[in-house]
């Protein structure tokens, strides 16, 4: 038995310390701080480390530590997945109150962006990365009381149908494009409890936009309490949505396509052409026009070759699997000029444990410089699982307009001190 197992604490090796510090570049992940944690000491020969490797989940293993332990075994809690990089003074400010303030997600949230930032930064990008900090409602005609949610890397989400998901990801979308918000001109008419909210962000520095219906015919937009009239624009938000239904109605998957993405033909053309290179199961696409219509052909990695199919005869499956490739790698390249935001809202997908975990890997990398929102119907989800690879989950209940969020975190049946191992 080790020494840190007779003492009941999941202490962190040197080589952990030393990873974690270098994938934050020695500076604060805390938002707002950055402070440089390494520099020159006295002796020449020697540098001045004042950062610390704090824990997510707490390191005593009986649970009494700030945040607890979440149902991690040992091996987790001392993995350099649950440290987090901070300056002397926000390790302390964490840690208060048993760290009720900061929750596990929020921490993960915490580390996600900042490794990102540093990666942006490292890879030489010159505009500012930014990412959107919180959503503030204070009236809709969906939820009961005022709410706030506070947004990591990657967002899940949760709830039965029409308790208000894909309502939350228009009204976000709508800070970039106001398309998204057309239905809730004539929702928020006829309901006394008017649509009005805000989005926080950093771009890097901090700055708000208010949206609100107070006036009944349009969205009024402000920035940093300036009014602006049209919506601002400063983050990018790709929202496909589904495209199935509009097969019957249009003979043009171009204009289906594009218009799904909010992307221009030519742009579109371009992100299809990349497909080859970022994707393991489709390898291009290409568009035909013929007298009938605009179709398009998917090149499909079949069992030992290609296969050219199209788009309209995909499985359901695999045509959600378009739009989220397709999405992805819209986001990656628009995230090169400033802040993006990726949504898919996946009710019809099938959204587990698994695919959670494995979608972590991808969105949740250094190369993915760009938040995702998933949203989906509540299923069997192993919730410890789902928040330790990454997810910050948002749990929402009741019936419209007496909607709400879940508040508290969300955890499995596991016995705190057990897990699925290293």
């Amino acid at each position: 038995m080790t020494d840190d197992k007779q003492h009941k604490r999941a202490d962190f090796s040197l080589k952990t310390r030393e990873l974690t510090a270098q994938r934050a570049g020695y500076r604060c992940s805390f938002p707002g701080c950055n402070r440089t944690t390494v520099g020159p000491a006295e002796d020449p020969q020697k540098p001045l480390i004042t950062g610390i490797a704090a824990h997510i989940y707490g390191a005593a293993i009986s649970g009494g530590g700030p945040r607890g332990t979440g149902g991690l075994s040992y091996d987790e809690l001392k993995s350099p997945q649950n440290a987090i990089w901070l300056c002397g003074h926000c390790a302390s400010l964490i840690d208060k109150n048993r760290g009720k303030e900061y929750p596990p997600e929020t921490l993960h949230s915490y580390k996600a962006l900042h490794e990102t930032r540093i990666a942006h930064e490292q890879a030489g990008i010159h505009t500012p990365f930014g990412w959107i900090n919180k959503f503030t409602l204070h009236s809709s005609p969906l939820f009961s009381d005022d709410l706030e949610i506070e947004f990591a890397k990657l967002n899940l989400i949760v709830g039965e149908n029409s308790v208000g998901k894909t309502a939350l990801c228009e009204w976000i979308a709508g800070i970039s494009n106001p398309a998204y918000l057309e239905r809730w001109e004539t929702l928020t008419r006829d309901s006394l409890k008017r649509l009005s909210y805000r989005v926080d962000y950093y771009n890097p520095d901090p700055h708000r936009i208010e949206v609100d219906f107070l006036c009944p015919k349009y969205p009024r937009y402000k920035l940093d309490g300036e009014q602006t009239f049209l919506s601002t624009d400063t983050i990018k938000v790709i929202f496909p949505v589904s495209i199935e239904h509009r097969f019957q109605e249009m003979r043009n998957d171009r204009d289906i396509v594009s218009d799904s993405m909010k992307l221009h033909p030519y742009e579109l053309q371009a992100i299809c052409d990349e497909l080859a290179n970022k994707s393991d199961f489709f390898k291009g696409a290409r568009f035909e026009e013929t007298d009938e219509g605009v179709y398009m052909h998917v090149e499909v990695q079949a069992a030992n070759q290609i296969e050219s199919r199209l788009l309209r005869l995909l499985a359901s499956s695999e045509c959600e699997k378009l739009m989220l490739e397709l999405g992805i790698i819209t986001a990656t390249k628009l995230s090169i000029t400033r802040p993006t935001l990726l949504i898919l809202d996946a009710d019809s997908w099938r959204i587990d444990t698994d695919w959670l975990k494995r979608y972590a890997e991808v969105l949740g990398s250094a190369e993915c410089r760009f938040q995702t929102i998933v949203s989906t119907r509540l299923t069997d989800m192993n919730f410890d699982e789902v928040t330790w690879s990454g997810w910050n989950v948002i749990r929402l209940d009741g019936t419209p307009p007496d909607a709400f969020i879940l508040r508290g975190h969300l955890r499995s049946d596991r016995p705190e001190g057990t897990g699925s191992g290293g």
